[in-house]
């Protein structure tokens, strides 16, 4: 049995639930559990690409009298404990390296960490930037834990994922057309869009964009676009989104878009379960990162008994030879496809069938585990269960006026115990704040 400390960064934290979290963290911690392992994890609940520090004293506390065999950062999303554990550190790498927390300290201390992505083109730019060693990265397999169920399939068409916009987002082309240009430049500016869009990791990009719009102002704008324009175009043929409201409130032009959208909140591997089960056809359109790679809920799609329609990407065919998976590099073609597979149902069925035979034989989570004892050489695979516990999440962000904010809440906390006062202040919730940052303080 070995322990294993994972971190990672949770966009649904909710306190009151705390078992609240993307599926694909739902089913890494359960399928570590289930392997015989115990699992220590924590949820940083603030999205921090550059650098947060050195943990609070009372956090590492906890994870040294855990005794991991075995640390696991998501994306780098914790506080820098290099020097704090011997064990094997692996960076995991879910969204792309761009995005990975801490980056001076991976760049300096190249011989402290393991790689791992699931994406081969990280590999490159990951090898550059932090690791020397032949054996400091490893390719890892998607997996599924979603599993084939005979639901009734009321559902067209479905997709569960993010918007990648919000009412406050601003564009590069509303910045671009803050002022007059010519059409050369407009030109231009489209060709960038283009290649951004294209590969975004092509560092001979810098060099083309303007100074007001570095390349992190692109990534989401141009994932947002992408995402709502073949939703659009399939949205009277049944479709039904799920994710954040901002499918409902920031496509006001569009009708059929706006409607499509379902206020039900969807993240556990039973929620992913239950919705592509009853999804004759459940749709995968990628972020712009994701150069010659694919979204977790590919894998999710493939497992259940919808039929997966994918954006076109060559490592589709490369990872899932044996699939005939109907892809689409434009919104007319992706209309074209989803119409011709509502009206088919038997060659809808062969590429479901052909899909759960390739995840059942090869992108099990499983399979993963093998790899991480390949790389780290701990033993992961174990007969009986192991226990899971949730490291209680604080503050990610530095806390000003720490002594002030105590001596307040105090006062508070007196005031509430006087008749004039005491119906103005919680008084439960003034004590978990005291106890809370007495705790930080430590």
């Amino acid at each position: 049995m070995a322990k294993v400390f994972l971190s990672f960064f949770n966009d649904m934290y909710d306190a009151d639930v705390p078992e609240k979290m993307p599926c694909f963290y739902e089913a890494f911690i359960k399928g570590l559990q289930k392997s015989g392992n115990d699992v220590l994890y924590y949820m940083m609940t603030k999205f921090v690409s550059d650098d947060f520090g050195r943990a609070p004293q009372l956090v590492l506390k906890k994870i040294k009298n855990f005794h991991p065999d075995i640390i696991i950062l998501f994306n780098n999303c914790f506080y820098d404990i290099s020097n704090d554990f011997s064990c094997p550190i692996i960076v995991y790498s879910v969204d792309s390296p761009l995005y990975f927390s801490n980056k001076n300290v991976l760049s300096i201390k190249k011989n402290n960490f393991i790689y791992a992505s699931s994406d081969a083109s990280n590999e490159c730019y990951i090898r550059k930037k932090f690791c020397t060693g032949k054996n400091d990265f490893c390719l890892i397999p998607f997996f599924s834990e979603v599993y084939a169920e005979n639901i009734e399939q009321t559902t067209n068409i479905s997709f569960l994922g993010s918007s990648f916009w919000s009412s406050s987002s601003i564009s590069p082309w509303n910045v671009f057309q803050r002022t007059e240009h010519t059409e050369q430049e407009y030109e231009d500016f489209k060709r960038i869009a283009e290649k951004i869009a294209a590969n975004p990791f092509d560092e001979s990009l810098s060099a083309f964009l303007p100074e007001n719009l570095p390349l992190s102002s692109w990534i989401m704008p141009l994932s947002a676009e992408c995402r709502s324009r073949v939703l659009s175009e399939v949205a009277d043929l049944g479709l039904k989104i799920y994710g954040p409201k901002s499918w409902a409130q920031d496509f006001g032009s569009d009708m059929n878009l706006t409607l499509a959208y379902r206020q039900q909140t969807l993240y556990s591997v039973k929620h992913n379960q239950d919705l592509y089960n009853a999804s004759k056809i459940c749709l995968n359109i990628n972020h712009v990162q994701a150069v010659n790679s694919f979204s977790w809920r590919v894998c999710d799609i493939m497992a259940s008994n919808g039929c997966l329609v994918s954006q076109e990407k060559s490592v589709l065919q490369e990872r899932f030879p044996n699939c005939r998976i109907p892809t689409f590099s434009n919104k007319y073609e992706a209309r074209e496809i989803c119409k011709k597979l509502l009206e088919n149902e038997a060659m809808r069925q062969d590429i479901v069938a052909a899909c759960q035979e390739e995840i059942n034989a090869k992108y099990r989570f499983k399979h993963v585990l093998k790899i991480l004892e390949q790389a780290t050489g701990v033993c992961l695979l174990q007969q009986s269960n192991g226990d899971t516990i949730c490291l209680p999440t604080i503050q990610t962000k530095k806390r000003k006026g720490g002594k002030s904010s105590l001596f307040w809440h105090s006062l508070l906390f007196s005031l509430s115990f006087l008749p004039l006062f005491s119906k103005c202040f919680k008084r439960d919730r003034l004590f978990k704040k005291i106890k809370k940052r007495m705790e930080d303080a430590c």
